[in-house]
């Protein structure tokens, strides 16, 4: 179980880091949730359960 959760976890960043990095190319007026998720999920489709992916875009959104 430890190996499967730390696995997870890495898989956890790289979905935040994919996020991270198309939210700092955006336009600062696309930043909202609705026009990041349209960016986002091209790639991170059938990658990411649809709220793991949700849940990084509200959390980067929020950092900035």
């Amino acid at each position: 179980d430890y190996y499967a959760s730390r696995g997870l976890g890495d898989v956890y960043k790289r979905q935040f880091k994919i996020v991270s990095d198309i939210v700092a190319g955006m336009d600062e007026g696309a930043l909202k949730m609705g026009d990041v998720m349209k960016a986002v999920m091209p790639q991170l489709q059938g990658k990411a359960d649809g709220k793991v992916i949700s849940d990084a875009v509200k959390k980067t959104l929020q950092s900035r």
